[in-house]
């Protein structure tokens, strides 16, 4: 993306496709998600090997039964529970580690409608004060 004929960010974007499977197998939600940032990641490595500006991940979510909650469960492996709390659900791979260090904002969308957005870093974070006034 540019402004003012300078880049100020790179903006990927992965689609959550729709999974219409009917019967019993393993819930790949976490899985997918997973895939597709590591996909973002080596995209964000061969145009921004330095990490010089700020990476973005758009995901697009065609699933229903997929939410913003599944995103940050994929990153933390942590469940928000409805007092506030978290529990821990699932065991974060290394290399979902190693990736969230190069993406610095996720925006989740459901379709065409923006939901919310998770981001890497901070507050007091210098890149995500950037974007924020970017955004």
């Amino acid at each position: 993306m540019f402004k003012d004929f300078q880049r100020i960010l790179f903006c990927e974007e992965k689609t959550l496709e729709y999974d219409d499977f009917i019967g019993a197998k393993n819930d790949s939600t976490y899985n997918a998600i997973s895939r597709h940032l590591h996909k973002a990641v080596k995209q964000f490595k061969s145009v921004n090997p330095n990490h010089e500006v700020p990476n973005v991940l758009a995901i697009v979510n065609l699933d229903t039964l997929k939410d913003m909650h599944d995103l940050f469960i994929t990153l933390t492996g942590f469940a928000l529970l409805d007092n506030g709390s978290y529990l821990k659900i699932r065991r974060v791979g290394h290399r979902t580690i190693e990736d969230i260090s190069h993406v610095d904002l996720i925006l989740w969308f459901d379709k065409d409608q923006f939901i919310n957005y998770l981001w890497k870093d901070d507050i007091d974070n210098e890149t995500r004060k950037n974007l924020e006034k970017l955004l």
